[in-house]
């Protein structure tokens, strides 16, 4: 027990320099770790936006293809129609989001949440192999960057067609 006590008394603390030298290292540490954790955070936001534009793409997209497909008439109009008596009118409004109204109703489609450069959308008619397709261009503007998909839909019954490129789409089933 003696040599022990001895042994104790002989230990010297950790000297100025060792400390400052375990501090720097750990400041190091903690450093690299909140940038990783930073880099990290702000890679997954860039992610979650992305998705939503995708998703609100996907969305817009499928929707416009079923209403599209059986549609008996088309107009690409390059601005929205004051009298939507006999037809629905689908376009991007000045607050960005896609809406589609009939005289009866207006439904956001889009609310172009989270993109501050707005919605954008383009409709181009064209024949292929004897069918009517619409080509649709979406754009949607955020914080990283710009995100657009171009899509071509199959009009399966349009007898009568007027337009033939603009931001409005007018469509009767």
């Amino acid at each position: 027990m003696g040599c022990f006590r001895k042994h104790l008394k002989s230990q010297r603390g950790f000297t100025l320099l060792e400390l400052l030298i375990a501090l720097s290292l750990l400041g190091g540490i903690v450093g690299v770790i909140y940038s990783i954790q930073s880099f990290t955070m702000k890679t997954f936001a860039q992610g979650a936006q992305y998705a939503a534009m995708q998703l609100e793409a996907r969305f817009i997209s499928a929707y416009l293809s079923g209403e599209m497909r059986f549609a008996q008439e088309l107009r690409i109009l390059g601005d929205v129609p004051d009298d939507l008596a006999d037809g629905i009118a689908v376009f991007v409004d000045r607050d960005g989001r896609v809406v589609r109204k009939s005289a009866s109703q207006t439904t956001v489609l889009s609310s172009g949440a989270g993109f501050e450069g707005g919605s954008s959308l383009h409709f181009a008619i064209r024949e292929d192999r004897g069918h009517r397709v619409v080509g649709v261009t979406m754009t949607f503007a955020g914080k990283l960057g710009t995100y657009e998909v171009t899509t071509a839909i199959l009009a399966l019954n349009v007898s009568e067609v007027q337009g033939s490129a603009g931001p409005v789409l007018w469509y009767r089933s």
